[in-house]
């Protein structure tokens, strides 16, 4: 019940986050998939941000639509396609420790 209160009054995008987060037994893995998927989280909320389609994102960014895609998705564990995503948008991509 603790969960579906924290999620009543958040975007569709935060309540996958918050679910995700409360049913992972963070393993090593589990941690790699999740950092993938924020990060492709914090991508695609900045393309919503700026009103730009993926079509537009690759013309403009120089990369295949299928990489940008799937960093997107959390799926693209190749990180300098990352960077260059990001270094298209202005952006730095920046790591924390949480408990």
């Amino acid at each position: 019940m603790k969960i579906f209160q924290k999620i009543f009054n958040k975007s569709v995008l935060e309540q996958r986050r918050i679910l995700f987060v409360e049913k992972a037994n963070l393993g090593r893995s589990k941690v790699r998939v999740k950092f993938w998927r924020d990060l492709g989280v914090c991508f695609r909320e900045e393309r919503e941000k700026r009103r730009k389609t993926t079509e537009q994102i690759y013309r403009y960014a120089e990369m295949p639509r299928w990489i940008v895609d799937k960093i997107e998705l959390g799926r693209c564990q190749r990180i300098g396609q990352a960077f260059k995503l990001a270094a298209y948008y202005g952006k730095k991509i920046s790591v924390r420790l949480e408990d």
